[in-house]
């Protein structure tokens, strides 16, 4: 490989960068962004500062603020620091209902009866690490260097990054492999975590449907299991939640743009369409419903799974402390990389308050003539 050096512009932009690191951590400007480069800790807040009010977030706290506001969905679920790797659930819904009466008139008076509600099912936590490794090839940050913001570019671009690698392991994560992720054949990160369906299928079955009349399909259409996709996922929540559940206000569907638009081609299909009803479908793919409550389109999502669900009961834990981070120049590959590792796991907090349909399927096959899915696609989520 041919050995290459950054412009100066650059090299003075990103050398600006690695100063504003040193400083945010505290750590010694002479390894970071440098050969020499070496590892430091993200501190993250004691347990005092935990509580303490008004107390100054702590770089990692800092850091896990501004990842959230890359992707709106981390904004909505719970991003909880742990000090254990190993732990039990915290949880943090209210699962039931604690209203009563006592008479005190009675013989014997009645005495009024507590009521934990917390949704605590002695549920387990593993944090496992999680390394996030992103390089730029130095013709990359030559072009970037251009743009004033340099720094706030590269900063966000890495945090978004991590973001959507987050919620990809948080919907299709099956398993807590020792090797896993892009650098071992595994693109869709299958391998990296215990995410949220597969938590359900481990710990919840029971509130999962996953099969109709034919086994490993849950189908929708003419002589399907369900007339529409909105009749299943309205039977589905009214008989999988318990009835102090199922009609909350918060309730949404996460699902992926598949369903969405498999609702809407049926629309689209009957040669109503115009640029009109394309613009339409944009407007409802941002205000979406399904089985008669709002539906959130999350990125990743595997294609027939939805979870139905408070967005208040998904979490993702990570280790307090456990943050460790390197910034390290490889003229050797002329580029830079900023390794990144965090211990981290995704948990349901209340296994009361949601319920999961696999396998959804329409029975035939329907084109897309108004070009919906790319539509739904390329469409923010819902706000």
């Amino acid at each position: 490989m041919t050995m290459q050096t950054m412009s100066d512009l650059a090299r003075a932009r990103f050398d600006a960068f690695c100063a504003n690191i040193s400083e945010l951590y505290g750590a010694d400007a002479a390894y970071i962004g440098t050969p020499q480069a070496r590892p430091f800790a993200v501190r993250g807040p004691s347990a005092a500062e935990h509580y303490a009010a008004g107390a100054t977030p702590t770089p990692q706290q800092r850091l896990v603020e501004r990842m959230q506001d890359t992707v709106e969905f981390l904004k909505l679920i719970n991003m909880i620091g742990v000090e254990q790797l190993n732990g039990q659930t915290i949880g943090l819904l209210m699962d039931g209902p604690v209203a009563s009466r006592v008479n005190p008139n009675a013989n014997p008076p009645q005495r009024r009866v507590p009521v934990d509600s917390t949704g605590l099912d002695n549920f387990s936590y593993a944090c496992v690490p999680t390394e996030f490794n992103p390089s730029f090839q130095y013709a990359k940050l030559d072009a970037w260097a251009k743009f004033p913001d340099f720094e706030i570019k590269m900063r966000d671009a890495i945090l978004r990054r991590q973001a959507l690698d987050r919620i990809q392991i948080g919907l299709n994560g099956t398993s807590q492999q020792p090797a896993a992720g892009m650098a071992n054949n595994d693109p869709t990160l299958v391998g990296m975590n215990i995410g949220w369906p597969q938590w359900m299928l481990n710990n919840n079955a029971e509130r999962v449907l996953s099969s109709g009349a034919v086994a490993g399909k849950l189908t929708y259409g003419a002589s399907a299991d369900y007339a529409t996709v909105d009749a299943m996922l309205y039977e589905v929540r009214m008989e999988l939640l318990p009835p102090w559940m199922r009609e909350r206000d918060d309730l949404v569907w996460i699902c992926g743009s598949d369903m969405i638009k498999d609702k809407m081609l049926p629309i689209a299909n009957r040669g109503e369409g115009s640029l009109d009803m394309i613009a339409q479908f944009q407007l409802m793919t941002g205000k979406a419903t399904l089985g008669y409550i709002p539906a959130y389109r999350v990125p990743s999502m595997p294609a027939g799974t939805a979870l139905c669900t408070p967005l208040s009961n998904l979490s993702l834990y990570y280790q307090t402390g456990g943050m460790r981070r390197m910034l390290r120049d490889e003229p050797q590959w002329n580029r830079v990389v900023d390794y990144n590792s965090s211990n981290e796991a995704y948990v349901v907090e209340d296994p009361n308050a949601i319920c999961m349909v696999q396998n959804v399927q329409p029975v035939t096959a329907v084109s897309d003539p108004a070009g919906l899915q790319e539509i739904a696609d390329n469409t923010d989520a819902p706000q």
